[in-house]
């Protein structure tokens, strides 16, 4: 055993106590698989992350399971090497995580990632994901479909109405026993902006206040489905009291996205070591 620093940021906010959650080990170096698990689950935070070789690798872990690439794990981990002085505060770095080598640039207090190519996957049953959010099927605008910019698919739902998102009181146990996506994302359009919410209960998060990648596959799902590239506000979590801002970039062409740019700021909350 050794003591090993933990960072507790906020990720996708300017404010503390709001945004996304985020343990961050900059000195993971030597711990097993296990061990890894063990820390993300006593942590209790929806995602911790694992860095390797000072600024090299990183490792993702929900209390339980490992993720292979994910939003603000990613992006809280750049803002506290950024902090640390192991990456640019303002520049560009690679992460090998376990998708691949991870793009990330960081200026003006926002670390941007690149994700991995959108993969539009598969077409979802309209009246089984409206049961899943208790709602009617007319409640949805076109068809859900299990897409993915992290290769583990997520359940992508429109809604007709950014109101009827607020008002979700979702199935969280039918939710957690649907295998064919990883959780459901009900979003809507907000004026010029998106909104979004992300139950997953199957990973043992409820439902999560901020996630990256969920937004990077919704902006390239409106390029897919014909809309036009560019830059969009992605919001989330503040039915959760937690309001967060996520800043995507979806280039390409009408039907074919480039990989979604997912960008965002962190605030540092605590510091402290942990026994491992």
């Amino acid at each position: 055993m050794s003591e090993r620093a933990v960072h507790w940021v906020d990720v996708f906010t300017e404010e503390r106590f709001a945004g996304n959650q985020l343990a961050v080990l900059p000195d993971a170096d030597g711990l097993s698989d296990d061990r890894m698990q063990t820390i993300a689950a006593e942590l209790g935070l929806s995602e911790t992350t694992f860095v390797f070789g000072g600024a090299e690798r990183l490792r993702i872990f929900t209390p339980r399971t490992e993720m292979p690439l994910a939003g603000h794990p990613v992006v809280g981990a750049a803002h506290v090497l950024a902090w640390l002085g192991r990456i640019p505060a303002d520049g560009s770095h690679v992460f090998r995580t376990n998708v691949g080598d991870t793009e990330l640039s960081l200026a003006d207090g926002v670390a941007t990632m690149t994700q991995a190519a959108f993969d539009p996957g598969t077409e979802l049953d309209p009246e089984r994901v409206a049961a899943l959010l208790r709602i009617s099927p007319d409640d949805i605008a076109g068809t859900p479909r299990a897409c993915s910019t992290i290769q583990r698919p997520q359940g992508l739902v429109q809604l007709r109405e950014r109101a009827l998102l607020a008002r979700l009181e979702p199935d969280l146990p039918a939710i957690a026993a649907f295998t064919d996506v990883m959780g459901i994302a009900p979003w809507a359009e907000d004026g010029d902006e998106l909104a979004q919410r992300f139950f997953l209960p199957g990973d043992g998060i409820a439902e999560d206040p901020a996630t990256g990648s969920l937004a990077g596959a919704v902006a390239a799902l409106r390029v897919f489905g014909g809309g036009d590239p560019g830059s969009v506000v992605v919001r989330q979590g503040a039915e959760m009291g937690r309001p967060s801002t996520m800043y995507v970039t979806v280039g390409g062409s009408r039907g074919a996205p480039d990989p979604p740019q997912v960008g965002g700021r962190a605030v540092p909350v605590l510091r402290g070591t942990i026994e491992a």
